[in-house]
C-alpha cells in the first residue's frame, strides 16, 4: 500500500487550500463496507400504500430503481423486485411495517453533503480511486470497510475523475468540481421485525408525580422490584402510557418509580434518519449526584418509531425513565 500526500490548491473562485491523504492499493472487493454489507437488504420490504407510495414498471435494474430513488424528493426508500418477465421499482414516501418479497432487493437513499468536498482530520480519509461519476464513487465507498461518506471531482477538477472515500466528514470546503454524499444504510434486522420488547409502565413517566411512586423498581431480572415491563437486555420500544422515549434530562431524585432515575445525557447525538444508528450515555440521578452512575445504550431510528438497545442497570433499585 503506497501512501500520497496530496496537497489541492486553487480549486474554487476563493483559492481554498486544504490536504488530502489517500491511500492506493485498496483490495475493495475484500471489505465489508460502512454498514458491514447492509447497504441493501435481500426478501424484505415494506407495506404499500398507493395512496403516497408509487410503482414503476420494467425498470430492468437494482441501479437504476435506486437512482429513481435517489431523484425522487419524495423517496424514504425502494424495493426492486425482478420476478419472471416483471421488473418493478417500488418508491416508498414512508416507511411502515415490513412483509416479505420474492426475488427482491430494498435501499434507502444516499443524502448529498450540501457545501462542496469532505476535508478535516486525515486519520478519517481512506483512500482514493479512479471513478468516471458519482455513482460508481458511492459504489467504490459501499465496498470500502468503514466508508460513509464520499467526495468526487469532476472531469473539469485538478482531481479528474477521482473518488475520495473517509469515514467521516467533519468538515466542508467549498468546491466548483465536486460532489459529496453520505452513504445510507439499511435498517438493522431490529428494524425489519417484531423482536423487541415494549416498554409502557404508566410509573415510568416523568410526568407521574413522586408521591404517586410507591414502589422501588429495578430494571433487572430476577430481583423482587424487577419492572412489570423490564425483560432483561435486548431492544425496547417506549409505547402506551409510559410514553415515546427514554428521559432526555435529569428527571429528580426518586422519579419515575425507583431510587436511581435513568436518562440520557445532554451531550448524546440522536439518529436523524431512517435506518440510523448512534450510542448514548445514560446516566443514573442520585439525591446528590445527577449522573451517579451511568452505562450506554445504543438508539435506532426506524422511521415512525424509536428503538432503544438497553442493557440492565448497573444497580438496584434504578430504572429507565421514560417521557412523553
Amino acid at each position: 500500500m503506497v501512501l500520497l500526500y496530496i496537497k489541492m490548491i486553487g480549486f474554487n473562485s476563493e483559492s481554498v487550500c486544504f490536504l488530502f491523504l489517500a491511500f492506493v492499493g485498496l483490495a475493495a472487493s475484500s471489505k465489508l463496507g460502512g454498514c458491514n454489507g447492509e447497504h441493501t437488504i435481500e426478501g424484505i420490504s415494506w407495506i404499500y400504500d398507493s395512496a403516497v407510495d408509487s410503482v414503476n414498471l420494467d425498470v430492468n435494474t437494482l441501479e437504476n430503481c435506486a437512482g429513481m430513488c435517489q431523484m425522487s424528493s419524495n423517496c424514504t426508500a425502494y424495493t426492486w423486485q425482478n420476478e419472471g418477465p416483471l421488473s418493478i421499482c417500488y418508491i416508498f414516501a414512508e416507511v411502515r411495517g415490513r412483509e416479505t418479497c420474492f426475488s427482491c432487493i430494498s435501499g434507502v437513499p444516499n443524502v448529498p453533503v450540501a457545501g462542496g468536498a469532505c476535508a478535516g482530520n486525515f486519520d478519517h480519509i481512506l483512500g482514493e480511486a479512479s471513478a468516471n461519476s458519482s455513482a460508481t464513487c458511492v459504489g467504490l465507498c459501499e465496498q470500502t470497510d468503514d466508508c460513509s461518506y464520499i467526495t468526487w471531482f469532476n472531469a473539469s477538477s485538478i482531481f479528474e475523475n477521482t473518488c475520495f472515500m473517509f469515514s467521516t466528514c467533519d468538515e466542508v470546503r467549498p468546491c466548483d468540481d465536486c460532489e459529496s454524499w453520505e452513504i445510507s444504510c439499511v435498517p438493522g434486522e431490529e428494524c425489519f421485525g417484531e423482536e423487541y420488547f415494549v416498554m409502557n409502565d404508566t410509573s415510568r413517566n416523568v410526568n407521574v408525580p413522586v408521591s404517586d411512586n410507591t414502589t422501588q423498581m429495578c430494571d433487572q431480572m430476577d430481583q423482587n422490584s424487577t419492572s412489570f415491563d423490564w425483560m432483561g437486555p435486548g431492544f425496547y420500544k417506549v409505547d402506551g402510557l409510559a410514553g415515546s422515549g427514554i428521559a432526555k434530562e435529569a428527571p429528580g431524585y426518586g422519579a419515575c418509580g425507583t431510587e436511581l432515575s435513568g436518562y440520557i445525557s445532554g451531550s448524546a447525538q440522536y439518529p436523524k434518519r431512517y435506518g440510523e444508528r448512534s450510542t448514548a450515555s445514560v446516566c443514573f440521578q442520585s439525591k446528590d449526584n445527577d449522573c451517579y452512575l451511568s452505562n450506554t445504550i445504543t438508539i435506532t431510528n426506524c422511521g415512525d418509531y424509536t428503538l432503544y438497545y438497553l442493557d440492565e442497570t448497573p444497580s438496584c433499585p434504578a430504572r429507565y425513565c421514560t417521557l412523553d
